[in-house]
């Protein structure tokens, strides 16, 4: 990966090697894996919120025994599992961060101006000095507006992109996908925790040929073991307030490195705002020597993306 390295540095080892790691035609295969396993999960979760309580149905007058319906139940392990959800939406997300990632520098690649690679003084006329970089994609107000980690990520540039390690990205993927889950299933499917400790549902009574048929309802579980789904509902959101503390770190450094990279940009900039570089005497011959020899780069560095592999470890 010399070329690309060439032109767009340490972002490309960070995320990308040439041996081992995931193809990037790979990566739909496990994200469409990756959610029927999670799908899995919450239809489990779903089915056991009806399951809360089963149905007894008495016969008067009928002669017929009470007959009881029991509904999906779930244990506090199979709960536990939005672990293994978790893990699979870090691992989608860091997979899907370094395939937009790949399709921006393959853009960028396409477009990119290389003569500056070939020729440290390029034969031309003086220009006036562009316009600050600044280190996102979107207005940086906006930016610092943003709370979602993969919103962020996103909208950064390459250089403050690579500023951080790939543990740092898979960290935040981790509790960033962690928080995601866990907030699901305390809220969307919180349900399930709720239902536990609600009174049981009102019978009732109707009338047939035969006699009347009684409804009742009764618990699914034993006070013991709704017990236990409330301390793991408490230990649950603790651990879900742990994460969004960690995550406001992250961010942390994120915007931060942010404000950095731009005061820097603001300050080159201002140091060279009304300077003008004198160029060498224009030359075609050499004009065209430096742009056959940018093209050749572009062409190598676009071979060397295409054959580049997502990094896992």
């Amino acid at each position: 990966m010399e070329k690309t390295m060439q032109i767009f540095g340490v972002i490309v080892p960070t995320f990308f090697a040439t041996e081992g790691g995931v193809t990037l035609s790979e990566i739909s295969r496990i994200q469409a894996e990756n959610k029927q396993q999670n799908d899995k999960f919450w239809s489990a979760v779903s089915d056991a919120v009806s399951g809360v309580f089963r149905k007894v149905v008495t016969f008067l007058g009928s002669g017929e025994a009470s007959r009881t319906i029991p509904g999906v139940t779930v244990t506090t392990d199979q709960i536990r599992e939005y672990r293994g959800v978790a893990d699979r939406n870090a691992q989608t997300s860091s997979l899907m961060h370094a395939l937009k990632l790949h399709k921006r520098l393959s853009d960028e690649l396409q477009h990119m101006d290389l003569r500056s690679h070939i020729a440290e003084v390029l034969p031309e006329a003086p220009v006036r000095s562009l316009p600050a970089k600044r280190g996102t994609v979107c207005d940086t107000d906006r930016f610092m507006d943003l709370s979602n980690i993969d919103e962020m990520v996103g909208n950064l540039n390459s250089e403050v992109l690579g500023q951080f390690d790939l543990a740092f990205w898979q960290r935040a993927n981790e509790l960033n996908s962690r928080a995601a889950a866990l907030g699901k299933l305390l809220s969307e499917q919180g349900s399930f925790f709720r239902e536990l400790v609600k009174p049981l549902p009102k019978g009732s009574e109707q009338i047939t040929q035969n006699g009347v048929v009684v409804t009742m309802w009764e618990k699914s579980y034993p006070p013991e073991e709704v017990a236990l789904f409330e301390s793991l509902r408490d230990e649950l959101q603790a651990e879900y307030n742990d994460l969004q503390k960690q995550l406001n770190g992250c961010r942390k450094q994120i915007k931060d490195a942010v404000r950095a990279f731009n005061l820097e940009q603001e300050k080159s900039y201002q140091a060279a705002y009304g300077e003008y570089r004198v160029a060498a005497e224009k030359h075609a011959l050499e004009m065209e020597r430096i742009r056959s020899a940018a093209e050749t780069l572009r062409q190598q560095a676009q071979q060397e993306l295409a054959n580049l592999r997502v990094r896992v470890e």
